[in-house]
């Protein structure tokens, strides 16, 4: 049961964050879970979780093991395990 614990922690826990009033753009490929509480126009890519914050902006497409969307994204999602989208 330890060990589950420690998995949704790690899907909790931001390695990556493009903060508010921030703006990037390109291609973003990382191994660990993402956080953008700014604006990101490109395409992104994780192997962990991305989670689009609720004053973010991502004019892009996503691909990921975990999504979250509480900001938004215009763009297409694929998530290989769970998609979660708050109003």
């Amino acid at each position: 049961m330890k060990k589950k614990n420690k998995n949704k922690r790690a899907s909790q826990r931001t390695d990556t964050l493009i903060g508010p009033g921030s703006e990037v753009e390109g291609v973003l490929q990382c191994e660990e879970n993402l956080r953008i509480d700014g604006r990101f126009n490109g395409s992104i890519e994780s192997q962990g979780c991305v989670t689009i914050g609720e004053e973010a902006i991502a004019r892009s497409n996503i691909s990921a093991r975990e999504v979250i969307v509480a900001g938004k994204v215009y763009g297409d999602v694929t998530a290989e395990n769970k998609l979660t989208i708050t109003p």
